[in-house]
């Protein structure tokens, strides 16, 4: 069932209009499509007055918070006194985040899925060497960091995972650039292992690695591949490397807490907690759109794909541009990649139709014909088993939400 058609269910339900608190920060991109997520949720119910009071994780509880009248909350903090005075209203609340000991999030992304998403997005790459930064440590945090760690360990070739941590009070990385921990970050990177890939925890945290990076010389991605979370495009672009990252689906995880909240008050059966969201999207943008391969022959070849993918090449035609034979290019593409020729062809293909499908307004069959298929069917298999959902299932993902 769909939101669409949940959201229609819902709307049968009691009419009485309802005052829901939301205490969710807006600084960064990922609140704010939370908020619309929960505002979308609210004008489908036609029940719902929302109050937004704009509370950044740290920030202690408003002073009026204990004479609030409404209905119920959804609150995304860190602070426990804030949750402590929640639960003393006994009144639904649902909670975002939490401290990770009084109070989890009880709607969330999937941090095993996007720990997979990562590991698999830098792996195709060429990578065999990995890394987590985080400057500043929360127990999300780490729990990004031990998903991360989980879905390369699963794997069964070789590599090396480093990981840095600095514990601060800091509030903001403006602070924390005035601070010793900017020498400290450049000593890590530098003794690093390269080339590497590193996922960072915010798409502040990869901008704030590719300054540093930008500042001291190191190449990106060629020594260093940075990831960032959340997909904050503004962000990300305006980087010195402009930023890949995962977009965790924050219109989602608003809309689902929407249902979860409604649930509560209604007193419904709860479905099991937390409810989890899968991470929406990977965009590839220059931090690690390379291939770390020493074999130049491979490098070559994988630059033919990245120039052609969009037309109907085959492997035949990139094993006679590098001037190896079918057999001995795709040994070599498993040797170094760790999939075919064809694999890539298709990765390449299918990270542009992506583009199309959210920026643009072609059609299906359009897009299907600008990267290299010759029928509408064709591509749409392609695209389903590459993904799991089709092409038109991709990009309602995104119309949803606008």
């Amino acid at each position: 069932m769909d939101h669409l058609q949940r959201a229609g269910d819902m709307r049968r339900r009691t009419r009485t209009n309802k005052r829901i608190l939301l205490l969710v920060e807006t600084s960064r991109a990922f609140g704010r499509r939370v908020i619309e997520g929960i505002s979308r949720f609210a004008l489908e119910k036609g029940d719902w007055t929302i109050f937004l009071e704009d509370r950044g994780l740290f920030e202690k509880e408003p002073y009026w918070l204990r004479t609030m009248e409404c209905n119920g909350v959804i609150v995304r903090t860190t602070n426990v006194k804030t949750t402590k005075i929640l639960k003393e209203l006994n009144i639904p609340v649902v909670e975002l985040l939490g401290d990770g000991k009084t109070a989890k999030a009880e709607v969330c992304s999937d941090l095993e899925l996007l720990g997979q998403m990562a590991a698999q997005h830098f792996r195709e790459r060429g990578l065999q060497r990995f890394a987590f930064f985080s400057i500043g440590y929360a127990w999300w945090v780490a729990e990004v960091a031990e998903a991360f760690h989980l879905a390369l360990a699963g794997k069964k070739s070789s590599c090396e995972i480093r990981s840095f941590f600095r514990q601060t009070n800091a509030l903001s990385l403006a602070m924390v650039f005035e601070s010793q921990a900017e020498r400290e970050v450049v000593c890590w990177l530098e003794s690093l292992p390269k080339p590497i890939g590193i996922l960072c925890p915010t798409d502040t945290q990869a901008v704030f690695l590719s300054n540093i990076c930008h500042l001291t010389g190191i190449s990106v991605p060629n020594e260093i591949a940075i990831l960032g979370i959340d997909n904050d495009a503004a962000l990300c672009n305006a980087a010195s490397h402009p930023i890949s990252s995962i977009d965790i689906g924050g219109h989602q995880i608003g809309y689902e807490a929407a249902i979860l909240l409604l649930q509560k008050m209604e007193k419904q059966p709860l479905p099991s907690l937390p409810v989890k969201i899968p991470p929406l999207t990977l965009m590839t943008r220059q931090s690690t759109d390379f291939i770390a391969v020493n074999d130049p022959d491979i490098a070559k070849a994988a630059q033919f794909i990245r120039d052609h993918a969009l037309t109907r090449i085959q492997v035949d035609d990139v094993a006679k541009d590098v001037v190896l034979s079918r057999r001995t290019l795709t040994r070599k593409f498993q040797k170094y990649l760790g999939h075919t020729p064809e694999y890539e062809i298709l990765r390449v293909r299918m990270e542009h139709a992506q583009k199309l499908l959210r920026n643009t307004s072609l059609s299906i069959r359009e897009i299907g014909m600008s990267v290299g298929y010759p029928s509408v069917e064709y591509f749409i298999k392609a695209f389903r088993h590459r993904f799991g959902i089709t092409p038109k299932q991709y990009r309602q993902k995104f119309e949803s939400f606008d």
